[in-house]
């Protein structure tokens, strides 16, 4: 997160620029994500 605090700022309002970070997902299967369920990460490209 460090370095995306440092190099990902983008302005917001009259906040000044703050850190941005972004996540794009595709809902494979519908239902309920619960806190131990495995997942699985892939990049794009």
């Amino acid at each position: 997160m460090r370095g995306v605090a440092r190099e990902h700022r983008v302005p917001v309002f009259d906040l000044g620029r703050l850190s941005c970070l972004g996540v794009y997902l595709e809902v494979l299967e519908a239902g309920t994500v619960r806190v131990g369920d495995a997942i699985m990460v892939q990049q794009a490209g």
